[in-house]
């Protein structure tokens, strides 16, 4: 089926000899939906990304190729980037560093693929961000690493963000990311390009080796780089209650009224009078049942706001029928519910509770 006659082109966003980027609703589910109208230069990274689940790069739904370019159909992100955060306000250097790690996953992500994919235009312009959440787009120019290569075939990148390889002293790799990395964390910090100012900090350090014009100079990992910020690779507990739904925003009453939830959720569960056969249950019978009830209750919550892209996991999530999508939400709550019953039992039969 051609993808033209499936998607309503609602706007054009971005128009250029290049390329030609429009919202679109689908007359199947009638969701939102980007296309990306591009040269096919670049298709193999379209494919190798599509096989690809992550949290941190919009999901692509559909490709196909037409003569000498592609259409790819991804998930649209309703929310701004970077830079439209940054002409309206600084952002906190906590904010900061958070953010700044999440885009280092996301490019290590990359990194770590086979053959790895070289992102090569890093820049607040391509960096949604969302309830504490980034998204990482824009594959335009990316590209395959190349080991018998010693140059891009083109020339390519932003100036102020690429790396000088990419303007044919060399073949662009993990460190002209990395290299966009830095020039990345030094804008988020003070807006401005290292060129310009560096920011005066620690951070100034690791943005200075990052920015290194030899890319030998440079970081060799993107793990190297968020070590040098002291920055752990793995969420800590903080950073894991920040992602919860409703917490981690900007809108402090927004968290705090989240925080709330959560704690009456709480109270609710384990005040709850449960009863066994006509008997009210008392002792570890009636924490069990408490248990089992606020388990519920959160793994509800949880899958249906999306945490973490849990969604991403369940049944049917790449079908384009949102029927069937929202039949596969269902059938992984039941299932989760069903483990966690499971669960409550083994430890009622470990204990012996009838």
């Amino acid at each position: 089926m051609n993808i033209c006659e499936v998607y309503n082109e609602l706007e054009v966003i971005k128009e250029n000899k290049y390329k030609k980027i429009s919202l679109v609703r689908s007359q199947i589910d009638h969701l939102l939906y980007l296309k990306r109208e591009i040269g096919n230069h670049n298709k193999e990274i379209y494919y190798q990304l599509s096989k690809k689940d992550s949290k941190y790069w919009p999901k692509i739904y559909q490709i196909q190729e037409f003569d000498n370019k592609i259409i790819v159909i991804e998930e649209y992100i309703n929310a701004p980037t970077l830079e439209d955060i940054l002409l309206n306000e600084s952002i906190p250097k906590e904010r900061v560093i958070n953010i700044f790690s999440q885009v280092c996953c996301a490019v290590q992500e990359l990194h770590q693929m086979n053959p790895p994919v070289i992102h090569r235009d890093i820049k607040p312009s391509n960096i949604f961000y969302k309830n504490g959440k980034v998204y990482l787009f824009d594959f335009d120019i990316s590209r395959n690493y190349q080991l018998q290569k010693n140059k891009d075939t083109q020339v390519l990148g932003s100036v102020g963000y690429a790396a000088p390889e990419q303007f044919g002293f060399g073949q662009s790799n993990s460190q002209s990311d990395i290299y966009a990395l830095g020039v990345l964390l030094n804008v988020l910090l003070i807006n401005k390009l290292p060129n310009e100012s560096i920011y005066l900090g620690d951070e100034g350090k690791v943005i200075r080796k990052a920015t290194n014009l030899d890319p030998k100079q440079r970081y060799l990992s993107i793990k190297e780089l968020l070590n040098d910020l002291n920055i752990k690779e793995k969420s800590s507990f903080k950073e894991l209650t920040y992602k919860l739904p409703g917490l981690g925003g900007d809108f402090k009453i927004k968290n705090f009224l989240a925080l709330i939830g959560y704690v009456m959720i709480l109270i609710f569960c384990y005040n709850a009078s449960i009863t066994s056969n006509g008997v009210l249950a008392t002792g570890l019978t009636a924490f069990l049942y408490r248990t089992f009830m606020y388990m519920v209750i959160m793994t509800i919550i949880l899958i249906a706001s999306n945490y973490l892209n849990v969604q991403n996991y369940c049944f049917f999530s790449k079908s384009n029928y949102l029927i069937l999508k929202i039949f596969g939400i269902v059938l992984y709550l039941i299932m989760i519910l069903f483990l966690e019953l499971m669960f409550i039992s083994l430890i009622a039969v470990l204990f012996k509770i009838g």
